[in-house]
């Protein structure tokens, strides 16, 4: 929220009227981060400054960089994805961010959403949750650009505006399917995974062989403590490799592994006598196995639990 704050006082320092709230608000935030670290120091039993040290060590040390690190313009792709479905998302945004930029910037709201959002792309390490506290803020973007969109339509020839009604039907449509899918898929597939798992070998004990990692655990192999305490009965055995499965024989009973570990030799597992019976969700690993089919990028973490025939 720094970046949105930060931009928040660019607005005040450019009017005149709001230059004056500086000095309570700047009471406000002393008094704030005077007993914020006095409460990091108590716990902490030692003096902390939480915000230098998550500063220091994140973006000066590159801690958070050896996470990974995307392109500028992951968070654009994001937010074109996220607002509406493209290309109707490509027009909305345009015109959003262009009535604000032009006849909007005089309004608090569009300079701590611009540093925010531009702050972040600068970021290196990216995830898609460090967006959304301006998620619930972009509609109102929308909502000022609607009219000198509908404007720059109607003085579209005909041939044009058929084709853009049809991209706009196109994305309304995917929006509408896209969402229904979502409310009855959870968004964490590895934790959804883990409690189909726990409700089919309930009061059992067993050995699940898992490719790489174990879905108690997240790509950067941290673990799921609290999910993988709740079931003691599960023993893992971590395999490197498919190649390596055909050396277990016969006591790898069971064995789980997401759509992307196994989809460059997707029948190597079939042959080696194992079938699939529980998925994460057999909604997304078809729809893995169609966009894999046109050599586009499939959607991380869809797990599947093979079982020896």
């Amino acid at each position: 929220m720094g970046f949105a704050i930060a931009g928040f006082l660019f607005w005040m320092l450019l009017s005149r009227r709001q230059r004056k709230g500086f000095l309570w608000l700047g009471i406000g935030f002393l008094a704030g981060v005077v007993l914020d670290t006095a409460l990091d120091s108590l716990f902490y039993h030692q003096l902390v400054f939480t915000p230098y040290i998550y500063f220091v060590v994140n973006i000066i040390e590159g801690k958070a960089a050896s996470m990974g690190t995307s392109s500028f313009l992951v968070y654009i792709a994001v937010l074109l994805a996220v607002i509406v479905t493209p290309p109707l998302s490509i027009f909305l945004l345009g015109a959003g961010f262009r009535t604000a930029l032009v006849n909007r910037l005089n309004r608090p709201i569009v300079p701590a959403v611009l540093v925010f959002i531009l702050g972040h792309c600068v970021v290196a390490h990216k995830e898609e949750r460090f967006l959304f506290p301006v998620l619930n803020v972009l509609p109102i973007f929308v909502g000022w650009g609607l009219p000198g969109l509908i404007d720059w339509f109607g003085r579209r020839r005909k041939g044009l505006r058929a084709l853009l009604k049809g991209m706009a039907w196109f994305s309304i449509g995917l929006n509408a399917l896209l969402l229904v899918i979502l409310s009855v898929t959870p968004y964490s597939q590895a934790i959804y995974f883990t409690s189909l798992l726990k409700k089919n070998f309930a009061h059992r004990d067993v050995t699940i062989y898992s490719l790489d990692r174990t879905p108690f655990e997240t790509e950067e192999k941290l673990p799921f403590v609290y999910y993988q305490n709740s079931v003691p009965n599960l023993k893992w055995q971590t395999v490197h490799g498919e190649d390596s499965v055909a050396g277990l024989g016969e006591k790898a009973v069971y064995l789980s592994a997401t759509f992307n570990q196994v989809k460059d030799r997707p029948g190597l597992l079939d042959s080696l006598g194992y079938e699939k019976v529980i998925y994460s969700s057999r909604l997304l690993w078809g729809v893995n196995e169609f966009i894999g089919s046109l050599k586009m990028n499939t959607i991380n973490d869809i797990w599947v639990l093979y079982k020896k025939k």
